[in-house]
């Protein structure tokens, strides 16, 4: 069998060039089908976008919108806390009615807990815990700390609403009620920095809970006698904060007041388990 002739120069060129435009070929393929992948996954990502806010709401994103219908249906305007920011086209001069006249004096904070069907055992938790956070206002007060007592006087009373939707609460711990009272509080109609007090005095910690929800958690503990070192330090950095004072300036004296209240405790769980 005779050898194959050997490849001229030209043969060896015109072979690679045939390689390479196969190749090249293969890559701008390659390059087609990786920009209409990139494409599809951009239109798909477009749709999920516009898509998924429309039918998965947040919980809280869906109070508000409830409330602001609520509002424009009943006043022409879309408030929603007092003195807060008007949609477009709302009337300034009006505000919800059921932000500035349902809660005017205490008695109708437990007026709307026996509306709601709050059980007696909740009304008079809500009752020790509102004369353990006057006592701190009172105190706090002396110290000239500027703050909003409504929210204080009001949240300590409401904070527990949630257990009238999870009454096994009421007997057992649990955090249930903590979001579903701050959804039963707006849309009753109450101030949204008052029903912050039914989600925040279990999270207390967190960086966006108020001085005032603070001290209603505070409350909520010193009532039956329990300290809470970091709660109450928050509390106490928050007060110096506020009057420009180191934490050791006002720390001894809120201690003490603290340690009185909290002292005081066992007849407080003495008389609510009597009563």
């Amino acid at each position: 069998m005779s050898a194959a002739p050997p490849l001229s120069h030209n043969d060896v060129r015109r072979t690679g060039l045939a390689h390479g435009n196969a190749r090249n070929k293969y890559l701008a393929a390659f390059d087609d089908l990786l920009v209409w992948a990139i494409a599809c996954f951009g239109a798909v990502a477009a749709i999920a976008l516009a898509a998924v806010p429309k039918f998965f709401l947040p919980a809280e994103d869906a109070v508000i919108l409830f409330q602001f219908s609520r509002n424009l249906a009943r006043t022409g305007a879309i408030a929603y806390v007092p003195f807060g920011p008007h949609a477009e086209g709302g009337l300034t001069e009006i505000i919800s009615e059921s932000t500035t006249s349902m809660l005017n004096e205490q008695s109708d904070a437990y007026a709307l807990l026996n509306k709601l069907g709050a059980p007696d055992r909740l009304i008079r938790h809500a009752e020790f815990v509102s004369q353990t956070a006057a006592r701190l206002l009172e105190e706090l007060q002396s110290l000239g700390v500027p703050l909003n007592a409504r929210i204080v006087e009001f949240g300590s009373i409401l904070h527990d609403a949630g257990k009238i939707v999870h009454p096994e609460e009421l007997h057992e711990s649990g955090s249930l009620h903590e979001k579903s009272g701050e959804v039963l509080l707006i849309q009753s109609g109450v101030d949204y920095q008052i029903a912050q007090c039914c989600a925040s005095h279990g999270a207390w910690s967190s960086l966006n809970v108020s001085l005032e929800e603070r001290i209603v958690a505070l409350a909520d503990k010193l009532w039956k006698g329990k300290r809470e070192a970091d709660l109450e330090l928050s509390v106490i950095d928050e007060i110096a904060l506020r009057l420009n004072l180191h934490r050791w300036d006002v720390f001894e004296r809120l201690d003490s007041a603290f340690e009185t209240i909290a002292a005081e405790g066992w007849e407080r769980v003495e008389r609510s388990r009597a009563e």
